[in-house]
């Protein structure tokens, strides 16, 4: 019988944060399970895109901390 890995389990296992056994089932079933191969490199290459996004606040934002920042009730620790 072959297990089922969810996507979590396939996540974890590209960022190497899968345990010994999962990491070991997972290496198995790619070599045997094409949907799930599919499935890995599909997130794979989310995992890649996803490395190359950066946030960065709105204009309207930085004013608002800069002018809150001015106004003096700013209190440091």
């Amino acid at each position: 019988m072959q297990k089922i890995f969810t996507q979590e389990d396939i996540i974890s296992y590209l960022y190497g944060e899968a345990s010994p056994e999962l990491k070991n089932s997972i290496e198995v079933a790619l070599d045997s399970d094409f949907n799930l191969l599919e499935e890995a490199t599909m997130l794979n290459k989310l995992k890649g895109k996803l490395s190359k996004v950066r946030f960065r606040p709105s204009s309207v934002a930085i004013e608002s901390i800069l002018d809150y920042s001015r106004s003096g009730q700013v209190a440091l620790a």
